[in-house]
């Protein structure tokens, strides 16, 4: 009976072990994600650089603005989305260079966004960048002329592989025509700390030298409560199995 009863308790030691294992990995391998359809931003109505901010993770934004034009085809989902236009000066609006780019933080492994041309006259090209410049992928962004697909939206989608550069930026260039329109634009930052949606311009930005001593604690305990696992796991079996052999459980 006795033996019976030490074989029920090391199966349950061992599924408590695996539940906290379990939760462990996923505290250690916390990812962060980025998600923006724009439409809770208030409108940016001039050509200007300025961070968006979503589940603790940001992403800069240059050479366009943030409006809602009333035309249906620039906006994936909602009424508002990330616009640029060609070169030149479009009165209040301001000055375009033809050009943008979307930074996502300290890098992503995973990213999504749409893009289109507004219209038949308009053409651009996008790259999506690598950390260290690289070009992982390019090409030319569809317009309602085209025929990729019935919305006539460019699906930017790219996850790393294990050991790759993070990726750095979405770059836009080369804007003639009319506006060029990013929507729903989501990326993945591993192991960060999760926090509030805000936004804010440059102009406003102060830096927070605030550290979170709360992340590095949590970090420390994880692998102290692994190590505590790890020792108990195996004085118990120790335990156990030697009980086995000194009561002669194997023999016959």
């Amino acid at each position: 009976m006795k033996l019976i009863n030490k074989q029920s308790l090391f199966i349950q030691v061992s599924r408590i072990k695996g539940l906290l294992l379990v939760s462990l990995y996923s505290h250690l391998c916390l990812a962060a994600t980025f998600s923006h359809d724009f439409d809770s931003v208030n409108d940016k109505t001039t050509i200007n650089t300025f961070v968006l901010q979503s589940s603790g993770e940001s992403a800069t934004f240059e050479g366009g603005w943030i409006d809602s034009l009333g035309k249906g085809t620039l906006y994936h989902s909602g009424l508002r989305s990330w616009m640029i236009v060609p070169t030149g000066s479009l009165g209040s609006t301001g000055t375009s260079t033809g050009n943008g780019s979307i930074t996502f933080g300290a890098g992503a492994i995973s990213v999504t966004a749409y893009l289109r041309a507004e219209n038949t006259t308009t053409s651009a090209n996008y790259q999506l960048l690598e950390q260290g410049g690289g070009v992982v992928l390019s090409g030319v962004i569809p317009h309602e002329g085209d025929a990729q697909d019935g919305s006539k939206w460019l699906e930017l989608k790219h996850t790393i592989a294990a050991g790759a550069a993070k990726l750095e930026k979405i770059v836009i260039t080369d804007v003639t025509g009319d506006m060029i329109a990013v929507d729903d634009l989501s990326f993945v930052v591993p192991d960060q700390e999760t926090g509030s949606d805000e936004t804010s311009d440059n102009s406003n930005n102060t830096n927070d030298n605030t550290s979170d001593d709360g992340g590095s604690s949590s970090g420390a305990l994880s692998v102290w409560l692994l190590v505590l696992l790890v020792l108990f796991g195996g004085l118990f079996r120790g335990k156990f199995f030697r009980g086995i052999v000194s009561r002669g459980a194997y023999k016959h």
